[in-house]
């Protein structure tokens, strides 16, 4: 739901765009002087302008509403992830609102799983699901289908890993990993349950994030990963349309959650430091990695105005994209979303960079190129 500030900001830009359509319309019918009267009058009257004007601004004003929300009803919708985060909370939040909940867990037994047998109606569903498993995702859909006889309202795809590291350092092994769970894994979940959703002319709400659409350094794979579910689901939204299937991304801007605990972070570490190679070990160096190891560290204790820890503008966006009458084909949440399309995807490729540079993670310069830039000044 719109905060007032929302609110505030979109009837300014009604106001700013009744005064455009009026400026443009009035440069189409200026005033014309008629015979020899120093006075201009105009040919079309001021207040049929400003009717035009109106008539645009309410219109505009009606589309850009929050559209009407569907009844839950009996509806039942499968989340991926919900050992923890996003999913999580997500999988709370919809049980509590009436849905029929199917939450896929990787761990069943586990300690998120626990907790949401604790904090859920018998509605819930636990569901062992590892998105990388074609006999897990087979088994959760025979399941499914079981209970629901055919039919399935809303899937979101939520499962994801992040790995924070520059290309070269990330282990050939995370980079299978985070595209297998965070670009196919989509891909095969979807494919097995589009039947159940085309059933019931649903949802399908893939959680990408704005790394999929200007990616920031050290962010490279997970970025490359996050950009395949971003066309994945332009391609497939067209291709429902027949259906009466609406596919919706979320997109979120950075968020605290457990990706970004300083356990995550340090197996992150842990996984660069003993996957490389003699030679890529001597050109970064012992500094190199200290600093990379601290840069790292830091964004677990990044500011909340930067790194927020509320995550209901996200479980909002995914709600608002399984029951509006007109769900938004891209939601867009989290702080600084505006500047970082700006950077990435409307200034010169060169000058974005050099903007993107400025926000990656710091480092100290690699141990090779440090002793070439030496040696230049002796």
């Amino acid at each position: 739901m719109a905060n007032v500030g929302q609110i505030i900001v979109r009837y300014i830009l009604f106001i700013l765009l009744g005064i455009f359509v009026y400026i443009i319309y009035d440069s189409l019918f200026p005033l014309v002087p008629i015979g020899k009267s120093k006075f201009a009058f105009s040919l079309t009257p001021v207040p049929f302008k400003a009717s035009i004007g109106v008539v645009i601004i309410i219109g505009v004003w009606i589309y850009m509403l929050p559209a009407k929300r569907l009844e839950v009803g009996r509806k039942s919708v499968l989340v991926t992830g919900c050992d923890s985060g996003f999913g999580h909370a997500l999988a709370i939040y919809l049980d509590l609102l009436g849905f029929h909940v199917f939450a896929g867990c990787l761990f069943k037994d586990g300690e998120g799983a626990k907790e949401l047998r604790n904090m859920c109606s018998e509605r819930l569903t636990i569901l062992q699901f590892d998105v990388t498993s074609q006999i897990q995702v087979d088994n959760a859909l025979e399941e499914v289908n079981n209970k629901l006889k055919g039919e399935l309202w809303g899937l979101v795809n939520n499962a994801g890993i992040l790995h924070t590291s520059e290309f070269e350092l990330t282990p050939t092994s995370v980079m299978e990993q985070t595209m297998e769970i965070n670009c196919l894994g989509p891909m095969r979940v979807t494919k097995a349950f589009l039947p159940l959703i085309r059933n019931s002319k649903g949802r399908i709400v893939n959680v990408a994030s704005i790394a999929g659409r200007v990616c920031v350094g050290l962010h490279t794979v997970y970025a490359a990963s996050k950009a395949g579910v971003e066309l994945f689901s332009d391609g497939l939204r067209q291709e429902m349309v027949k259906w009466g299937v609406n596919v919706s991304i979320i997109e979120p801007a950075g968020f605290k959650t457990t990706l970004f605990s300083e356990k995550a972070l340090e197996s992150m570490y842990k996984s660069v430091k003993e996957n490389m190679t003699p030679t890529v070990k001597k050109d970064y160096g012992e500094a190199y990695m200290k600093s990379f190891q601290d840069s790292l560290m830091s964004l677990s204790k990044m500011p909340k105005k930067y790194l927020p820890e509320d995550i209901s503008p996200v479980i909002d966006s995914i709600y608002d994209a399984l029951l509006s009458t007109q769900p938004k084909p891209r939601y867009t949440i989290g702080t600084g979303k505006w500047f970082m399309l700006f950077i990435g995807n409307c200034l010169p490729t060169k000058i974005g960079d050099r903007f993107l540079l400025k926000l990656a993670p710091k480092t100290l310069l690699p141990a090779a190129l440090f002793n070439q830039n030496k040696n230049k000044d002796v």
